[in-house]
């Protein structure tokens, strides 16, 4: 995380099925009490070849995932979207939740920072550092669900990466 923020080479670049890989990082949170009587769908592509550091992924997946759990009170809808554009690999985590206000949005991913009562303010924080480790870009908006999405972009052959 650190080498993220820092925005380091890459030490652990793999070319790895991203598709997969978030589906994965889907699996290993499902359990948790924030996901608990969610109903958790992956759509998109089935399978997109990318050069990442897995570790990173996994971590963005996660944070985005759980929040988006909290988000709905546990019992809503989260979707999860990969696809590619053509020169992104694009990550989307949908919510049916409340959302977030547009005058929260600027400073949402500010260490520190928490719309929940009892929040760390790391988490989005630490989603941020990863896509910046990656050469990438997240955002927040509206869903089409009714709640947030946030959105990253990945590009194709990250300036850092030396697969």
């Amino acid at each position: 995380l650190l080498s993220a923020q820092r925005q380091e080479a890459p030490r652990d670049v793999q070319l790895v099925d991203l598709a997969r890989l978030v589906r994965d990082g889907v699996a290993s949170v499902r359990a948790h009490k924030s996901l608990a009587q969610s109903r958790v769908v992956c759509r998109g592509a089935e399978s997109l070849p990318f050069a990442t550091q897995p570790l990173l992924v996994h971590q963005i997946v996660s944070n985005l995932v759980l929040n988006a759990g909290e988000a709905t009170g546990g019992r809503g809808l989260v979707e999860i979207v990969v696809h590619d554009d053509g020169e992104r690999a694009v990550l989307e985590v949908h919510d049916d939740g409340p959302g977030v206000p547009p005058e929260r949005r600027g400073t949402l991913f500010d260490a520190l920072t928490s719309t929940k009562s009892g929040g760390s303010g790391l988490g989005l924080f630490s989603v941020r550092a990863c896509v910046q480790g990656l050469g990438g870009a997240v955002s927040v908006g509206e869903s089409p669900l009714g709640g947030a999405c946030f959105r990253v972009e990945l590009p194709a052959e990250p300036a850092a990466v030396a697969v």
